[in-house]
């Protein structure tokens, strides 16, 4: 039974979507600075090949014979328009310090490696480069579109989830408030009942018949105030004998849902029993093998579809299951005829139906429908 209160049921789906916003925004932003650090870097290196390439052998040869320099090295004026395309890092002729990011730039002279400079940044000025670069600004605002996205997508399905809340509060409310009716009516009938032999006997007939008219309508209103008063989810409902199944059968934990409503439908606790009598008999006749459920709506009406891959009924039992209370037998797709019946009957109590068609190749399709909760 789902709780009265939404402040005590919502926080708890909101605490679940809380947590999975925050895992899927920070693994993001993670892998997106990852991504535009490493594209950074990369890109540094082929920059850094392509610019050292052109004077690569100049620069060799003047790191092999320093006595030979002029007063204004060729070297010299390479590194510091290398400097002005990257500030954020440093050229060494020897290997980098252990705390800093680096990569060889090995240098050739007539066609060997005969020198290396090696192209050092530290990790916090990597980090402020990519924040500046192309890259790590489109991937803030991938990262800003897929988290805002999720975002909207967690809201969205806490505002479905809540207004289902309030919808059973209404419901029970409204439940409370035609119960509390219904009883306030049986005094003042019960009162009248109590006229019966004194009133006249011409209009006699007349008065017994609205009597019993008022307490018809007394019976129904409490009738439905109690229907929706054990109103909660269908998804809901639908998980819950799922997972009560799954300790009898295992492909219970299989089951394929087909969920095409447009928003969360209420039922009431007959209604639950009798998808579970449905689901428990889909699963007994196909054994080992899933079974199908489908749920949709189509105007006021809620269809639930399900589909077993048993080995499937006779045209005359499938004329007489559901709509005749059939007696349990040794045989147990015949045995499934009480659970059957008593769904039908809760069926075409809440204006709707309960169906058997065979299914290709094999085994039997259910169709249940019902109205919609607190609709006429």
């Amino acid at each position: 039974m789902q709780s009265l209160s939404s402040t005590s049921a919502s926080p708890s789906f909101w605490e679940k979507q809380k947590w999975l916003v925050l895992v899927v925004t920070l693994g993001l932003v993670a892998i997106s600075t990852t991504s535009s650090l490493l594209w950074v870097w990369s890109d540094l290196q082929r920059q850094a090949h392509a610019h050292f390439k052109v004077w690569e052998e100049d620069i060799s040869e003047e790191l092999l014979v320093p006595e030979k320099l002029s007063e204004a090295p060729l070297k010299d004026k390479v590194l510091a328009h290398w400097q002005g395309l990257a500030p954020w890092t440093i050229v060494r002729s020897k290997a980098c310090e252990g705390n800093e990011l680096s990569f060889r730039l090995p240098l050739s002279l007539y066609g060997t490696t005969s020198q290396e400079l090696w192209i050092c940044s530290t990790p916090s000025a990597l980090f402020l480069a990519t924040a500046r670069s192309p890259q790590g600004t489109a991937m803030l605002l991938l990262t800003l579109l897929i988290g805002g996205g999720v975002g909207l997508w967690s809201w969205w399905s806490w505002q479905k989830s809540r207004l289902t809340e309030l919808e059973i509060q209404a419901h029970r409310r409204q439940s409370l408030w035609s119960e509390r009716l219904a009883h306030d009516l049986r005094s003042p009938l019960m009162g009248l009942r109590s006229l019966e032999e004194d009133w006249p006997s011409d209009s006699k007939p007349l008065f017994l018949a609205t009597l019993k008219r008022l307490e018809g309508m007394a019976d129904q209103l409490l009738h439905d105030g109690r229907r929706l008063g054990t109103s909660r989810s269908l998804r809901q409902s639908l998980k819950t004998v799922l997972e009560e199944l799954a300790t009898r059968f295992k492909t219970a934990r299989q089951t394929q849902i087909i969920d095409q409503l447009g928003r969360d439908e209420l039922i009431d606790e007959d209604v639950e029993r009798a998808l579970h009598a449905l689901l428990n008999n889909a699963f007994q006749a196909s054994e080992d093998r899933p079974v199908k459920v489908h749920l949709f709506s189509e105007e006021d009406f809620i269809r639930v579809l399900i589909r077993d891959q048993g080995p499937g009924l006779s045209e005359e039992l499938l004329k007489r299951l559901g709509r005749e209370r059939l007696a349990p037998s040794a045989d147990k797709v015949e045995s499934r005829g009480v659970g059957a019946w008593s769904a039908g009957e809760t069926a075409r109590a809440r204006g709707g139906d309960l169906k058997f068609r065979p299914a290709h190749p094999h085994g039997l399709e259910t169709e249940f429908s019902i109205r919609r909760l607190g609709g006429t």
